[in-house]
């Protein structure tokens, strides 16, 4: 039996209920405008990333924008399909929402159209400061993931967060062309939470933690990662 290590991530005490059992509750107590790729980096620099075969970190909606999965599914499907690297959900099974369209495989620049110039700009910088092999990606028709809902083998995850989210969040506070792109606000999302208005002094959402959370995919191509799209 595989050991699984997964935290859901909370903000407010009444999202405590929507909470599932078997996830470690993780309470955050400011927003940034990094969302949970930051909390994501905390976690695994915390050393939170260890005693566990998988790891994963989810949002406290989750059960909200998936139908019928639970910590328990998880479980079952990491044990059932262990020579993955990492496991996620399929699009159709996302409840209805203009983001997610029920589809078996995408064209990623279609869906949130206003991100991908900041996207490939970032990819451009990690390319030039070989953090990665190539500077395209995630430009195929085929299944993508579009939230932070995976599971991932402890050493994908590590090294995932370590060689590539990390450095992408420091390359978007340290490179002032990449800065003023990734920063933009994103008026094609969903205006804001109250508390991310107060913690972050943004009124709508900037385009970066939808970059950020698309960053698994890229990491998933420039590694070759086995994928199992079993939930």
């Amino acid at each position: 039996m595989n050991n699984i290590k997964a935290y859901q991530i909370y903000y407010d005490e009444s999202q405590k209920d929507s909470l599932s059992h078997g996830f470690i509750p993780h309470f955050n107590a400011k927003a940034t405008v990094h969302l949970e790729s930051g909390i994501i980096c905390d976690l695994v620099n915390r050393g939170e990333c260890s005693n566990c075969d998988y790891f994963g970190v989810f949002s406290w909606n989750l059960k909200n924008k998936i139908k019928t999965i639970n910590f328990c599914t998880w479980g079952d499907k990491v044990n059932e399909y262990n020579g993955f690297d990492l496991l996620t959900i399929n699009t159709f099974n996302y409840n209805k929402h203009k983001h997610f369209p029920p589809l078996e495989k995408h064209y990623p620049r279609k869906l949130h159209g206003t991100i991908w110039s900041a996207f490939d700009l970032l990819l451009k910088k990690l390319y030039e400061q070989n953090i990665l092999p190539n500077r395209q990606y995630l430009v195929e028709c085929k299944k993508y993931i579009y939230c932070n809902y995976f599971i991932a083998k402890k050493n994908i995850y590590l090294d995932y967060v370590n060689s590539l989210l990390n450095p992408a969040i420091d390359l978007s506070q340290t490179d002032d062309e990449l800065n003023s792109m990734i920063m933009q606000l994103d008026l094609e999302y969903n205006l804001p939470p109250k508390r991310f208005v107060e913690d972050t002094g943004f009124t709508t959402y900037p385009k970066i933690p939808f970059i950020l959370e698309r960053l698994i995919n890229v990491y998933i191509e420039a590694h070759k990662l086995k994928v199992g799209w079993v939930l």
